[in-house]
């Protein structure tokens, strides 16, 4: 009977300590490269559609409220042809980040 309580203590405290306020930049590449070969996917005449995401390097992340990011990524396709984008990043709580919304930036 005494192992019940220890175990939810620990799964609180990897609960707590798992939720953080921002993704880290390995964490937002990877969103950034799955969200953006999927919309290619979907709208093949877009500049994404053309060709796959190779790379994505994260410039910069910045926290607008709890649970909200915005974050600035530089995407690089097969082709060599680059893309600079905005991304608004949510956290999505049983499930980690989510991109809700991104636009181009030139």
């Amino acid at each position: 009977m005494r192992i019940k309580p220890i175990f939810i203590a620990l799964i609180l405290c990897v609960a707590v300590v798992g939720c953080a306020r921002q993704p880290s930049e390995k964490k937002a590449a990877n969103l950034g490269k799955h969200y953006f070969n999927k919309y290619g996917r979907k709208y093949k005449t877009s500049t994404f559609g053309l060709a796959k995401i190779q790379k994505v390097e994260v410039e910069s992340i910045q926290e607008v409220h709890k649970g909200m990011v915005q974050a600035t990524m530089t995407l690089t396709n097969k082709e060599g042809l680059t893309s600079h984008v905005l991304c608004m990043i949510q956290r999505n709580d049983p499930f980690g980040w989510r991109i809700v919304s991104w636009e181009n930036l030139y």
